[in-house]
C-alpha cells in the first residue's frame, strides 16, 4: 500500500517585533502532493529499472522544493513585493546539490546540514584549480580553537536570548554547491531548564549551510529558530484535524482533500491573528484548573471558539431562499 507525501511551505510571522513576547506563527500557504516514483517488481526489464532510476531524479522531494520555492517568488511579486528578499529554511533533507545548484532569483536558501560535509575554500595559487586542497568539516570547525566564538541576540522560547556561534564565508562545497560560494554557521549548544530553578541542559550543536554571504548573520539565525514552528503545523494537521484521514476514492480528490484542510487550517488561524491577536484573550473558553497559563492560543482553542460561535449565529438563518435553484427544488419536491 503506498502512501501519500506531501510538500509543504509556511509562511513566517515574526511576532515578537511587535511586542516583544509573542512567539512567531507559522501560517501555511502551500500544501502539495510529492507522490514517490513506483518502484518496479522484481520481474521488471533492465529498461523499466533505468526509467525508475532516472524518475527518481526528477520526481523528488528536493526538485519540487526548488518549483516550490520558484512558485512562491513569482507570487510574491504579484503582490507587490519585488523589493523583498525571500528566505527559505529548510531541514537536513533539503541540503543537497539539488537545491543548492539551483539559481533562485532574489531567494536566500538556508537548510540545516551534516556534520561530515567536505568543505574547502577557493584555490588561491596559481593554475587552473578552482577547489582549495586542504578540505575541513563543519564538526572540524566547532572545535577549532582558532575561530573565535561569536554572539547574536535572538528571540526563542518565549524571551531574546544570547546565542553562541561561528561564522565560516566565502567556503565550497565541492560535491553539493558546485563553484557557488556559501556560508556556514556553527551554533554553540543552548542551554535550557526545564524548571526555574532546575539545572542546565544543552541541546546538541547545529550546523547550518547558506547560499548568501552578505545578509547580516542576525536575520539568518532568527529564520533558523522560527522555522521550528511548521512542526507546531504538522502537529496539529495530523493530531487535530486529521489531515490525510478522510476515505475519497476520486483521483481528484486525493490530493486535493488534505490541501483544503490545511487552507482552512491557515485561515483560521490568520482570523484568529487579526481578530483577537497573538495572546490567548477571554474570548477563548476558560483553561482547566491543572494548567497555569498559556501565552497562545492553541489550535484546539481556536477550534471550540469557532463551534462556539457557529452554535450562537447560525451561517444559515431562516428559509434559505436565496440559493440558486432552491424555488425550484421545492415545486419538484411538492408535485
Amino acid at each position: 500500500m503506498l502512501g501519500q507525501r506531501f510538500l509543504q511551505a509556511s509562511l513566517l510571522a515574526p511576532l515578537y517585533h511587535f511586542d516583544g513576547e509573542s512567539s512567531p506563527r507559522a501560517l501555511p500557504i502551500r500544501f502539495e502532493e510529492v507522490t514517490p516514483v513506483r518502484k518496479p517488481g522484481k520481474n521488471a526489464t533492465t529498461e523499466q529499472k533505468s526509467a525508475y532510476r532516472q524518475a527518481k531524479k526528477t520526481h523528488n522531494l528536493s526538485r519540487a522544493f526548488v518549483d516550490t520555492l520558484r512558485e512562491l517568488r513569482q507570487n510574491f511579486d504579484s503582490q507587490g513585493f519585488k523589493d523583498k528578499t525571500f528566505i527559505a529554511v529548510g531541514d537536513g533533507s533539503f541540503c543537497n546539490k539539488t537545491t543548492f545548484r539551483q539559481p533562485l532569483d532574489r531567494t536566500i536558501l538556508i537548510t540545516r546540514a551534516r556534520k561530515d560535509l567536505r568543505l574547502c575554500f577557493p584555490h588561491q595559487g596559481p593554475g587552473p584549480r578552482y577547489y582549495g586542497t586542504e578540505h575541513f568539516s563543519p564538526e572540524e570547525v566547532y572545535h577549532d580553537p582558532a575561530i573565535p566564538w561569536k554572539e547574536t541576540k535572538i528571540f526563542h522560547g518565549g524571551r531574546y536570548q544570547r546565542i553562541r556561534y561561528k561564522e565560516v564565508s566565502q567556503i565550497l562545497w565541492q560535491r553539493g554547491g558546485g563553484r557557488r560560494l556559501l556560508r556556514l554557521f556553527v551554533l554553540a549548544p543552548t542551554p535550557y531548564r526545564k524548571t526555574k530553578t532546575g539545572r542546565h541542559y544543552y541541546r546538541e550543536k547545529a550546523y547550518l549551510l547558506c547560499d548568501d554571504n552578505k545578509l547580516a548573520a542576525k536575520e539568518l539565525l532568527q529564520a533558523y529558530f522560527d522555522r521550528w514552528q511548521i512542526e507546531i503545523n504538522h502537529r496539529d494537521e495530523k493530531s487535530i484535524l486529521g489531515v490525510g484521514q478522510a476515505q475519497v476514492w476520486a483521483d481528484l480528490s486525493v490530493p486535493r482533500v488534505p490541501a483544503f484542510m490545511v487552507a482552512t487550517y491557515s485561515l483560521m488561524l490568520l482570523s484568529t491573528l487579526e481578530t483577537y491577536g497573538p495572546t490567548r484573550t477571554t474570548a477563548y473558553e476558560p483553561l482547566p484548573k491543572w494548567r497555569n497559563a498559556a501565552r497562545r492560543p492553541s489550535c484546539q482553542d481556536a477550534i471550540t471558539l469557532l463551534r462556539k460561535q457557529i452554535e450562537a449565529k447560525p451561517l444559515c438563518q431562516g428559509t434559505p431562499t436565496n440559493i440558486l435553484g432552491y424555488p425550484s427544488m421545492v415545486q419538484t419536491a411538492a408535485a
